[in-house]
Protein backbone atom coordinates (compact mmCIF):
# COMPACT_ATOMS: atom_id res chain seq x y z
CA UNK A 1 0.00 0.00 0.00
CA UNK A 2 1.11 3.72 -0.63
CA UNK A 3 1.48 6.02 2.37
CA UNK A 4 -0.27 9.36 2.21
CA UNK A 5 2.40 11.24 1.05
CA UNK A 6 3.62 9.12 -2.38
CA UNK A 7 -0.38 9.53 -3.32
CA UNK A 8 0.10 13.25 -2.84
CA UNK A 9 3.71 13.07 -4.80
CA UNK A 10 1.81 11.15 -7.67
CA UNK A 11 -1.02 13.13 -8.06
CA UNK A 12 0.71 16.20 -8.00
CA UNK A 13 3.56 14.95 -10.81
CA UNK A 14 0.51 13.64 -13.22
CA UNK A 15 -1.23 17.15 -13.17
CA UNK A 16 2.09 18.16 -13.94
CA UNK A 17 2.12 16.31 -17.29
CA UNK A 18 4.67 13.35 -15.94
CA UNK A 19 3.87 10.41 -17.69
CA UNK A 20 3.52 7.11 -15.00
CA UNK A 21 6.90 5.56 -16.19
CA UNK A 22 8.72 9.18 -15.52
CA UNK A 23 6.35 9.56 -12.07
CA UNK A 24 7.54 5.75 -10.79
CA UNK A 25 11.14 6.32 -11.79
CA UNK A 26 11.27 9.89 -9.84
CA UNK A 27 9.45 8.12 -6.76
CA UNK A 28 11.40 4.83 -7.37
CA UNK A 29 7.56 2.87 -7.10
CA UNK A 30 6.08 0.53 -9.71
CA UNK A 31 4.35 1.69 -13.32
CA UNK A 32 1.49 -0.38 -11.78
CA UNK A 33 1.43 1.15 -8.28
CA UNK A 34 1.16 4.60 -10.12
CA UNK A 35 -1.19 3.75 -12.56
CA UNK A 36 -3.23 1.99 -9.54
CA UNK A 37 -3.37 5.85 -7.54
CA UNK A 38 -3.76 7.73 -10.77
CA UNK A 39 -6.98 5.82 -11.70
CA UNK A 40 -8.44 5.79 -7.94
CA UNK A 41 -7.99 9.76 -8.25
CA UNK A 42 -9.81 9.71 -12.20
CA UNK A 43 -6.07 10.77 -13.82
CA UNK A 44 -5.81 7.01 -15.89
CA UNK A 45 -5.12 7.53 -19.55
CA UNK A 46 -7.88 8.28 -21.61
CA UNK A 47 -8.55 7.04 -25.20
CA UNK A 48 -10.15 10.17 -26.44
CA UNK A 49 -9.00 13.81 -25.97
CA UNK A 50 -11.25 16.48 -24.48
CA UNK A 51 -11.92 17.99 -27.68
CA UNK A 52 -13.32 14.66 -29.21
CA UNK A 53 -15.18 14.18 -26.15
CA UNK A 54 -16.62 17.92 -26.39
CA UNK A 55 -17.88 16.32 -29.89
CA UNK A 56 -19.59 13.08 -29.18
CA UNK A 57 -21.52 15.13 -26.65
CA UNK A 58 -22.73 17.67 -29.14
CA UNK A 59 -23.68 14.52 -31.34
CA UNK A 60 -25.16 12.56 -28.60
CA UNK A 61 -27.07 16.20 -27.96
CA UNK A 62 -28.18 16.63 -31.58
CA UNK A 63 -29.43 13.07 -32.01
CA UNK A 64 -31.23 13.21 -28.71
CA UNK A 65 -32.69 16.38 -30.61
CA UNK A 66 -33.42 15.07 -34.23
CA UNK A 67 -37.09 13.97 -34.66
CA UNK A 68 -36.43 11.72 -37.74
CA UNK A 69 -36.25 8.63 -35.72
CA UNK A 70 -38.27 8.87 -32.46
CA UNK A 71 -36.39 5.29 -31.20
CA UNK A 72 -33.06 6.83 -31.34
CA UNK A 73 -34.14 10.07 -30.03
CA UNK A 74 -35.76 8.71 -27.02
CA UNK A 75 -32.86 6.90 -26.12
CA UNK A 76 -30.77 9.45 -26.47
CA UNK A 77 -32.36 11.81 -24.62
CA UNK A 78 -32.70 9.26 -21.76
CA UNK A 79 -29.08 8.52 -22.00
CA UNK A 80 -28.13 12.19 -21.61
CA UNK A 81 -30.72 12.55 -18.33
CA UNK A 82 -29.27 9.56 -16.78
CA UNK A 83 -25.49 11.15 -17.28
CA UNK A 84 -26.13 14.26 -16.31
CA UNK A 85 -27.86 12.83 -12.58
CA UNK A 86 -26.13 14.47 -9.65
CA UNK A 87 -24.35 11.64 -8.49
CA UNK A 88 -25.09 9.90 -5.15
CA UNK A 89 -22.52 10.33 -2.41
CA UNK A 90 -19.66 8.17 -3.13
CA UNK A 91 -19.11 6.01 0.48
CA UNK A 92 -15.60 6.16 1.53
CA UNK A 93 -13.86 2.88 2.45
CA UNK A 94 -13.19 1.73 5.61
CA UNK A 95 -9.30 2.92 5.82
CA UNK A 96 -10.45 6.42 4.41
CA UNK A 97 -12.93 6.46 7.75
CA UNK A 98 -10.39 5.34 9.95
CA UNK A 99 -7.59 7.58 8.79
CA UNK A 100 -10.17 10.64 8.91
CA UNK A 101 -11.21 9.12 12.74
CA UNK A 102 -7.31 9.30 14.17
CA UNK A 103 -6.54 12.53 12.07
CA UNK A 104 -9.30 13.73 14.23
CA UNK A 105 -8.73 12.36 16.80
CA UNK A 106 -5.57 13.86 16.73
CA UNK A 107 -6.25 17.49 16.44
CA UNK A 108 -8.41 17.29 19.37
CA UNK A 109 -5.81 15.69 21.42
CA UNK A 110 -3.89 18.51 20.59
CA UNK A 111 -6.28 21.22 21.49
CA UNK A 112 -6.98 19.50 24.71
CA UNK A 113 -2.82 19.49 25.23
CA UNK A 114 -2.89 23.02 24.96
CA UNK A 115 -5.98 24.08 26.71
CA UNK A 116 -4.73 21.72 29.84
CA UNK A 117 -1.05 22.87 29.63
CA UNK A 118 -2.35 26.57 29.98
CA UNK A 119 -4.50 26.10 33.22
CA UNK A 120 -3.28 27.43 36.35
CA UNK A 121 -3.59 24.81 39.39
CA UNK A 122 -5.40 26.13 42.27
CA UNK A 123 -3.87 26.58 45.63
CA UNK A 124 -4.61 25.28 48.43
CA UNK A 125 -5.02 28.03 51.23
Amino acid sequence: MVNELINRQIVACREQGAAPEDIAAELGINVATVNLVLSAHGLGDRDITDEQLVLLRQNAFELAMQKSDLSVSSRMTQYLIDRDKPRQEQHQTPLIVINNAIQSANEKLAELSKEYSNVVPLQAS
